[in-house]
């Protein structure tokens, strides 16, 4: 009996032992599953984000616009800006797409005095121009040159929201109405100052709403800071047509009215690139 009983505790702890083991065994295993999950959790995101190829830039700047034509020598460059944002996708090491949506203002002046006569009235217009505001949908091609140089070449449908023409000009009525309207300006002795007067039109019907712009150009980017300059050059002229419908009292809208004009502008923005 005494036998049976060590052999049973023998047995015991023989069994006692292979389960302490074995439950250690597997504690060990526990840990290593989880330790390997966890290390390729880790690898995963970080290869995730190695091949992530999305990026998000939302960015603003000033614009100087101007119209191109025959006989349009008389309008100058004028400053206005821009706000939007931008998303690029990787296609190489070299080659990125993005797509952007853009909010435009642009401005044009017209440095001419303008005269208007008969035989009651002189009137003389000036500061004159032209703001225009656009929504722009630039689609770039982006080819990545070096370490953060970057050249872009694009198609860019316009959405043409409003245009507004806006001048001053002076009134003067004659003090004896001659016979025959002079072509040179009247001195002070021969008319009457009746007003100062501005004139501001909303004149976009008389433009093309949708159109499309050629955008081409170079950006510099330093701690995900990039600095963007491009031009654009419209391939559809700004009127609708040559029997535009005359504007009363519009001197600038009016002038341009049977020529070929386009608009062009030249743009520079400052954006910060979020990786997404």
């Amino acid at each position: 009996n005494s036998q049976g009983t060590k052999s049973r505790m023998l047995n015991k702890k023989r069994s006692t032992g292979e389960y302490v083991i074995c439950q250690e065994k597997k504690r060990s295993m526990k840990q290593s599953f989880i330790l390997t999950a966890i290390l390729f959790v880790a690898c995963s995101i970080s290869v995730a984000a190695q091949e992530s190829r999305w990026s998000l830039k939302p960015n603003g700047g000033i614009t100087v616009a101007t119209l191109s034509g025959d006989e349009v020598e008389y309008l100058e460059n004028g400053w206005g800006w821009t706000l939007g944002v931008e998303a690029e996708h990787r296609l190489s090491e070299r080659l990125g797409l993005s797509l952007g949506i853009h909010f435009t203002k642009n401005l044009v002046n017209d440095d001419r005095r303008v005269i208007s006569s008969d035989r009651f009235y002189y009137i003389e217009f000036y500061d004159l121009n032209m703001k225009s505001e656009y929504l722009t949908l630039p689609l770039m091609v982006n080819f990545h040159i070096t370490k953060g140089l970057t050249a872009k070449f694009g198609v860019q449908p316009t959405l043409l929201l409003a245009v507004r023409e806006r001048y001053k000009y002076l009134g003067y009525q004659w003090r004896v109405a001659p016979l025959v309207v002079p072509e040179t300006p009247p001195s002070e002795d021969e008319i009457n100052r009746f007003g100062e007067y501005r004139w501001d039109k909303g004149v976009r019907k008389q433009c093309q709403r949708l159109g499309t712009m050629i955008p081409v150009g170079l950006s510099y980017e330093w701690r995900n800071i990039q600095l963007d300059v491009r031009y654009h050059f419209a391939l559809y002229n700004l009127l609708k047509d040559d029997k535009v419908k005359h504007i009363p009292w519009s001197e600038m809208l009016n002038s341009l009215t049977g020529k070929s004009v386009k608009p062009r502008y030249l743009q520079l923005t400052v954006g910060y690139r979020f990786n997404l």
